[in-house]
Order: structure tokens, then C-alpha cells, then sequence
């Protein structure tokens, strides 16, 4: 429950400010009972620019969080299917971890303490603002989407990317659809009919 702390550089505070506030006008936050709060700091991106993290490390929810291993793809595994005629792209996702949403039931334990973006700019986002003799009081919202630190984030957006993968991809069965396939062929080393040239494991369109 510690207060966020300003930056001590005036100028880093009014980037953190624009970032956050920015963040608050996109859905990442929202109002909502807080039982506790994330702490958040900017990293210098490029010259002038900076990338909001918000730390999920220091608020002890990982203390009761379980998330299964998962499998993450290496260099090695994706040469074991792919060949010369493999065709293949890079995808950089941005804010990959901000494209997906924190469960429910852990938003209240996820808030973030805004109360440093003043009230104008809070009023401006037609948030309820209380005012107390003149000052601000403390002011939290929660955390919508997935974070840095936290145990489940990494399994949590896979699993999700791996459904939206499977959806894009269609009907394998249907004949209009350029990434259907028909069996699965093995191709393992010590195999009768192993050919060096193929992938270990590949899908084939007859």
C-alpha cells in the first residue's frame, strides 16, 4: 500500500505522467475496489522517449500464484520443421503483455496509485476525483491487463496467443483454405525411412 514515489527529475515525472494518463485513456485501468497497488517506474527508450513498466514483483502476489510450465519454442525445435522450402516471418508484438487481460479475481490486489497526474488531468478522463479540504486524497484504480513480475503473464498471454493462432488458421479440412493439411508425417532420426533433408515432424497437404 506505499504511496508512489515522483521521479525526482521534473522532466521524467511529466513523461511518467503523459504515459500513465495515456494508459488510463486506453481501458488499462478503471475504477474499482483496491486492496493493493503495483508499483511503476519509466525505462529510457531511445533519447527522449521512455517505456512504462509496471512492477508486479513487490506486491507479494506470486506468493499465491501457480502457473504450469509451458512450452516456449528455441532455434533448435523450429529447424526440427523447417527445410528448404519453409517460409518463414518475424513478428515483433508491441506491449505484448498489454494486449491481454489480468483475471478478475486478481485486479483488486493490482492497483496503481495515480493520484500524481493531478486532479485536472483526472477530471479531464471523466474520473471521480475526491477532494478533502482542498487536497487530493490517495487515488487508486486497477490494473486491467497483464504485467511484468507476475508469475502468471508469460503462461497466460501463450496460452491465449496459441487460441487466437489456432482460430486464425482456420478449418484445416476446408479446400479454400491455404493452411489446411491432411496427416502428419514423422520423420525421426533412426528411423527406416529417415530423410535427413526433411523436418523431424511436419503437416502434408495430399
Amino acid at each position: 500500500m506505499s504511496q508512489q514515489q515522483d521521479n525526482p527529475d521534473p522532466a521524467r515525472q511529466e513523461q511518467l505522467k503523459k504515459k500513465v494518463n495515456g494508459l488510463r485513456t486506453k481501458t488499462y485501468t478503471d475504477s474499482g475496489f483496491v486492496l493493493s497497488v503495483l508499483n511503476y517506474f519509466g525505462v529510457p527508450k531511445g533519447e527522449t522517449d521512455i517505456h512504462m513498466v509496471f512492477d508486479g514483483t513487490k506486491c507479494e502476489l506470486n506468493a499465491v500464484l501457480w502457473t504450469p510450465n509451458f512450452f516456449l519454442a528455441t532455434i533448435e525445435s523450429v529447424m526440427m520443421n523447417a527445410d528448404a522450402e519453409t517460409w518463414m516471418g518475424e513478428l515483433d508484438l508491441g506491449e505484448m503483455f498489454l494486449s491481454f487481460w489480468l483475471d478478475e479475481q486478481l485486479r483488486p490486489y493490482a492497483g496503481v496509485d495515480v493520484t500524481s497526474l493531478g486532479k485536472r488531468a483526472l477530471e479531464e478522463n471523466g474520473k471521480e476525483v475526491f477532494v478533502h479540504r482542498g487536497l487530493i486524497r490517495r487515488i487508486w484504480e486497477r490494473w486491467e491487463r497483464t504485467c511484468m513480475g507476475l508469475k502468471s503473464p508469460p503462461y497466460v498471454c501463450t496460452q491465449t496467443f496459441g487460441w487466437c493462432e489456432d482460430a486464425i488458421r482456420g478449418n484445416r479440412r476446408e479446400t479454400n483454405n491455404p493452411l489446411r493439411w491432411d496427416e502428419v508425417v514423422l520423420n525421426l532420426p533412426g528411423s527406416k525411412d529417415y530423410q535427413p533433408e526433411k523436418p523431424w515432424v511436419y503437416r502434408l497437404c495430399s
